[in-house]
């Protein structure tokens, strides 16, 4: 059994995130918490296969997390929920103009700064990003089996 623990502080993807987990054969959500915090001080007496974070906390940024994981004797993979979808949110709209209106970027310059913060997490320990806005649940699933099975880096 993937012991999956899912931190994000909105109750709704919360409950939705543990009803994907716990629905499928080989999994168990293990803990669901608003916080970091709450994750580490979990695993410090609990193990934890994969943990689902959101990339924004209210305690500490993402990548003091990932710092803060290094103190924790259990090993635990790493998916972070990348979100783009304020871009992706307006369907068939004229997206550029709406984004730079909103945003006052330009959209090729917003595009590199996500592939650099995304790069960033990659190197700072995550093991994977997965897109909240994808609508499979079972790519989500098979991405958390995929990371499982992956060695550590020696």
């Amino acid at each position: 059994m993937i012991r999956v623990a899912i931190v994000y502080d909105h109750l709704v993807v919360q409950e939705g995130l543990r009803k994907i987990i716990d629905d499928s054969e080989d999994m168990s959500a293990v803990l669901v918490a608003d916080t970091y915090r709450e994750l580490l001080s979990y695993m410090k007496m609990n193990p934890v296969d994969v943990a689902l974070i959101n990339e924004m906390d209210a305690d500490f940024p993402v990548f003091y997390f990932f710092k803060k994981l290094m103190d924790i004797p259990n090993l635990c993979r790493i998916i972070v929920f990348a979100q783009r979808d304020e871009i992706q949110s307006h369907g068939d709209e004229d997206v550029y103009g709406v984004y730079k209106k909103k945003m006052g970027l330009d959209w090729e310059e917003r595009i590199l700064e996500w592939e650099e913060k995304e790069a960033d997490m990659l190197d700072a320990g995550a093991d994977a990003l997965f897109e909240l806005s994808e609508p499979d649940p079972d790519t989500l699933l098979a991405l958390i089996r995929n990371v499982v099975i992956r060695p550590y880096d020696a």
